[in-house]
């Protein structure tokens, strides 16, 4: 039943991402309190260009955003893909989930470097 209401949530969501209402002071916090409701702590994973990155559902950082597929996340990544063909060294600062330091190490020259770092 939760992923009913979760592939419903998406599709609701999706088509609002781009119309200013997230500067809205309650929309933040509807969404908030609608996604914790309808997902819970379970790991689940996402395929993205062969690579599977798992996380947890209630992951309030990158994992959401390709979870839901918001902010043009994807289209961000091509452009990565693309930037780091060839090269033979990448910094990662602020990693996150590490999803630009599997790309680069993927996409970049054979013997190249990636540093990650994250903070928390």
């Amino acid at each position: 039943m939760k992923n009913i209401l979760f592939n419903v949530f998406k599709k609701v969501v999706k088509p609002l991402e781009n119309k200013g209402l997230w500067k809205l002071p309650l929309v933040p916090i509807i969404y908030e309190k609608v996604y914790s409701l309808i997902t819970n702590n379970s790991v689940s994973m996402i395929e993205y260009d062969n690579l599977n990155i798992y996380g947890y559902h209630n992951d309030s950082g990158m994992f959401r955003i390709m979870q839901l597929n918001t902010h043009n996340k994807f289209k961000e990544l091509e452009l990565f893909k693309k930037l780091v063909q060839g090269t033979d060294f990448v910094i990662d600062i602020g990693a996150n989930i590490g999803v630009n330091t599997l790309l680069a190490g993927k996409y970049m020259n054979k013997n190249g470097v990636v540093l990650s770092f994250e903070p928390n």
